[in-house]
């Protein structure tokens, strides 16, 4: 009797109690975009599943499952994460033995999409992806199974897009973290396509940002117009709304839901609306004979003057803003730098004398370029005057610039024209020229194609290729294209006699 008593207790003493496990996850997916769901199963049997949004880090590591009793000893693991159709986008088989209290940690990294395991030159038991790679169930932890590790340290790891940063994890593997504000709060980090829209959201195109990174590359195809009683010079887009300057006409809102364009707000009373440009929330309107007016967008559209902010100058043209100061064209009575940060709209300084016809200001960098009807002068101000400190090649006619990746874009009478400024140098280069079929009257770029509209030919399309111009597509507009603008969608044009004019097929396909 003792005897089989103390048998009883030796076997006792021997058996091991059931063991908690837990599992997190780590991956340089993203969460709530391209995996919205973690499952985990433990022998094939017992599952867990785990939602993702975008509030989680994965890439700092997420408890997938918990596991409380569980035999000591080998058991098999897979996570899986999965798409929002319950899709598995990469899953990963471990095989972990389980002592008290055991935590395992499992990467997926998205280099292992679609990679099937073994290869055909790998071993029959490395079946499961690890850094893009195939590697036996056993490899967990870098532990003697796994293959070499893909990296040591962040630097030894491929750079992707701009908008992410590689990192080598500390399994040996590399994945890649986006950079803080690399990327708009309507968008997430791809590290192989930058920077792309959100499900279910639209970025709010800027006109002024050229932030397309690609596009559709056309043809133009019209989709609706608006006729007004006067020519249709400058355009700007804030969205919903579209802001047309029409000669004559005043300034007119407009919204455009695919089909149709409607007339949503209006201020009528400044005269020959010829600008349109945008400072934070006012908006400026030029207007040759009135002069500058500033204006808010209110519900609805509803255009609003502020009075306070208006100012006689006669021959005011298309404007450019940058801090406190506005830079004026007014034609034959040159350059003017005017201050608001008071609350009204104030001439500052000494205008700078025209060569020709100051005709469009655009700034960047403290630059200030002016199309002076001729050439294209870059010019410093110090609150009291104007000092050119460049001159590019003379363009007879040039009217307006915009400047994308370095390169400012002249509209002029024979064409559009490409130019780099070397400040340090106080030089213009010229790259290249497009010829357009009359005048060209505006010159406008979305980021991934520039646009022209010439007063003989229409609205046309160029890529720039980094050394020249490649005619993309060219649509003949009624009349005499006089604006152009986008809203990363549709292409709209201003056109003396033919009104406001809609396009497809140039929109924006991926933003920066």
């Amino acid at each position: 009797m003792r005897r089989s008593l103390a048998l009883l207790l030796v076997l006792t003493a021997c058996e091991s109690p059931p063991s908690p496990l837990a599992v997190d996850v780590r991956s340089d997916l993203v969460p709530g975009v391209e995996v919205v769901a973690v499952r985990t199963a433990l022998d094939d049997a017992a599952t867990a599943t785990l939602a993702l949004t975008g509030d989680d880090d994965l890439l700092a590591g997420l408890r997938a499952a918990s596991f409380p009793q569980v035999e000591r000893g080998p058991h098999e693991i897979e996570v899986a994460l999965l798409d929002d159709a319950g899709e598995v986008v990469v899953a990963r088989r471990v095989v972990a033995r389980v002592t008290q209290g055991l935590v395992v940690t499992v990467v997926l990294t998205r280099d292992c999409r679609g990679v099937m395991c073994p290869g055909a030159a790998d071993d029959p038991t490395a079946t499961q992806c690890l850094g893009g790679t195939c590697a036996p169930a056993e490899c967990l932890d870098g532990s003697a199974a796994c293959p070499a590790p893909e990296c040591t340290r962040d630097a030894d790891c491929a750079d992707a897009d701009a908008c992410s940063a590689a990192r080598c994890d500390p399994e040996g593997v590399c994945i890649y973290a986006p950079v803080v504000d690399a990327c708009a709060d309507t968008e997430y980090c791809d590290p192989e396509l930058g920077c792309l829209p959100l499900p279910g959201s639209t970025p709010a195109f800027d006109p002024a940002s050229n932030g397309c990174a690609s596009a559709d590359a056309g043809p133009f195809v019209e989709l609706a117009n608006a006729t007004l009683p006067a020519g249709v010079f400058g355009l700007w887009y804030r969205a919903p709304y579209l802001l047309v300057a029409a000669t004559g006409a005043g300034v007119r809102a407009y919204t455009f839901d695919g089909s149709t364009l409607d007339e949503v707000g209006s201020m009528t009373d400044v005269g020959w609306a010829e600008a349109i440009w945008q400072d934070g929330e006012t908006y400026l309107v030029s207007a040759p004979g009135t002069g500058l007016t500033s204006f808010t967008l209110g519900p609805s559209g509803r255009v609003t003057a502020q009075r306070a902010n208006t100012v006689e100058a006669v021959e005011a043209r298309r404007g450019a803003t940058e801090g406190t100061y506005l830079y004026v064209p007014m034609g034959g009575d040159g350059l003017q730098a005017f201050e608001w940060a008071t609350g009204a709209i104030a001439p500052v300084g000494e205008a700078l004398p025209t060569l020709s016809w100051a005709s469009a200001a655009y700034v960047q960098g403290g630059t200030v370029f002016l199309a002076d009807g001729g050439p294209v002068r870059a010019l410093t101000f110090d609150g009291a005057a104007f000092t050119e400190v460049a001159r590019s090649p003379t363009y007879p006619g040039a009217s307006r610039a915009w400047a994308v990746d370095g390169v400012l874009h002249v509209a002029h009478d024979a064409g559009v024209s490409a130019l780099t400024y070397d400040a340090s140098a106080g030089t213009f280069t010229e790259l290249a020229q497009a010829p357009t079929a009359g005048r060209a009257r505006e010159v406008w770029s979305d980021g991934a194609h520039v646009f022209v509209a010439g007063s003989g030919g229409g609205i046309y399309a160029f890529a720039w290729t980094g050394s020249g111009y490649r005619l993309v597509d060219n649509f003949d507009t009624p009349g005499s294209a006089l604006g152009v603008v986008s809203d990363g969608t549709y292409v709209y044009v201003g056109d003396e006699g033919g009104g406001v004019r809609v396009y497809g097929g140039f929109a924006c396909t991926r933003f920066r």
